[in-house]
């Protein structure tokens, strides 16, 4: 986070906020790879079905382990103040703890899940203006671009 706070010139909140945007889209990324990619690519070379499930465990390690480091995260307190520590040890962050709270937590995992799908990191921003670039030389274009050109889009190239 100090990183793009610094990088980006804003508040500590609106950092963390972009770190949170990044982190996510790259897990959906992942996901998306891991549950539609993969599974296509592995079918369309006609891969054995045992090799299949090889690479099905190796994505589930990478999956497991994504996971254990954000656990690793949540609850470290490296990266939380004592107030946030604290809350996180319970259910909801109201004090609730015991049997029967894990119901909760994991009802805030899948409401949060469905807005994780829902929302959309980056949006259109349209066109930007291209600053003028300095060149020390005039442009102009190879004396042999047809030919290679013509030998790209015949296979020959």
């Amino acid at each position: 986070m100090l990183v793009f706070e610094k990088f980006f010139d804003c508040p500590t909140q609106e950092a963390a906020d972009l770190v949170n945007d990044l982190m996510t889209s790259r897990l959906q990324q992942f996901e998306t790879t891991a549950l539609v990619e993969v599974p296509q690519l592995l079918a369309d070379h006609g891969i054995a079905v045992d090799q299949q499930v090889g690479v099905g465990a190796y994505v589930k390690g990478l999956q497991d382990w994504q996971a254990g480091g954000h656990e690793w995260h949540a609850t470290s307190s490296r990266y939380m103040n004592q107030a946030t520590a604290s809350d996180s040890d319970s259910a909801l962050g109201l004090g609730l703890s015991g049997l029967g709270m894990s119901a909760a937590t994991i009802r805030l995992g899948l409401r949060g899940r469905l807005r994780e799908r829902a929302y959309q990191p980056y949006k259109p921003v349209g066109h930007l203006p291209l600053p003028d670039i300095y060149q020390p030389f005039p442009v102009r274009v190879s004396e042999h671009e047809a030919q290679a050109r013509g030998a790209a889009w015949n296979g020959r190239g």
